[in-house]
């Protein structure tokens, strides 16, 4: 609407510039008119979206979507220092296959069109062990570990791992909490268990 004591205003003369006023808590997201173009009556002049109800766009593979198990989350991590929780209820899957979720953001701390890393969280919330994705080798269908038992001595142990969540895999059996597991360097590891072997 135009700043004006009345509901409209036809304006019959050119203008330099005109302020216009949205009506609530609002970003302009799009302007469809340039400097000297004529505008027709109704025609659209600038987007506005609403900062405090927007849309996320979340794009899941179809393994992805099967996986996501009870009351699952969305975390936002815009950057180090925040991560924004989103409730998954209500979302809808349009035609490209994107998953919508509706989210309100009374802080405007995501902005129109903006990229986020983000990952799902998911469960009935209990304790679990996990270790990072690095730490988990695999031969064939069998998933492994390097443990270390000492300074210089590492233990190879199969874990059976369950859900994953962010970069790390819940361990379901095969390793106890506070047990420490090699996350790079394998072959030094396994140049130290040959070591270990030969000596009688």
């Amino acid at each position: 609407w135009l700043p004006t004591d009345r509901s409209r205003r036809d304006l019959d003369s050119p203008v330099a510039s005109l302020t216009l006023r949205s009506p609530g808590l609002m970003t302009v997201s799009g302007v469809s008119v340039h400097p000297g173009q004529r505008v027709a009556a109704r025609a659209p002049i600038v987007i506005l979206t609403s900062d405090t109800q927007v849309g996320l766009r979340v794009t899941l593979s179809p393994n992805e979507r099967k996986s996501l198990g009870d009351k699952p989350q969305l975390l936002l991590l815009p950057d180090n220092r925040r991560t924004i929780p989103v409730a998954m209820f209500g979302a809808r899957a349009n035609a490209d296959g994107h998953l919508l979720i509706p989210y309100s953001s009374p802080t405007s701390a995501l902005r129109v069109g903006e990229r986020v890393p983000a990952a799902i969280e998911y469960g009935d919330g209990r304790s679990v062990v996990s270790i990072p994705a690095a730490a988990i080798l695999r031969a064939g269908q069998e998933a492994y570990v390097f443990v270390q038992r000492s300074a210089t001595r590492f233990e190879r142990r199969v874990v059976r791992v369950g859900r994953w969540s962010g970069d790390a895999w819940e361990v379901q059996s095969g390793l106890v909490v506070e047990e420490r597991v090699v996350i790079d360097g394998f072959d030094a590891v396994r140049a130290a268990q040959s070591r270990a072997r030969a000596i009688p």
